[in-house]
């Protein structure tokens, strides 16, 4: 049995996966036998490509530019979001 679930959901700069980027990683954790959420995990991501954002991704996502200058650097924050999934988990996600 699959000791944890992760639900992962991203927040990008737009609707276009070959030129967007992820602007944050967010993510809840569920344990495989009792299937309670157990942890959470969220982080803003710094841009470092398209620094400004476009004001129809600031109307749905809700961030600011000025959020995001204080946001963590990208392959810092997959890092940390890996430590925090564990050993052993699968990944689900919607669309």
């Amino acid at each position: 049995m699959i000791e944890n679930y992760i639900a992962l959901d991203l927040e990008t700069t737009g609707l276009h996966p070959s030129e967007d980027r992820i602007l944050e990683i967010g993510a809840v954790k569920v344990s495989g036998d009792r299937k309670e959420i157990i942890d959470s995990y969220q982080q803003v991501i710094k841009p470092r490509v398209y620094k400004k954002l476009h004001h129809k991704i600031e109307e749905i996502t809700h961030f600011t530019n000025e959020e995001l200058s204080h946001g963590k650097d990208f392959k810092r924050t997959v890092l940390d979001f890996l430590d925090w999934c564990g050993d052993d988990y699968m990944f689900c996600t919607w669309g």
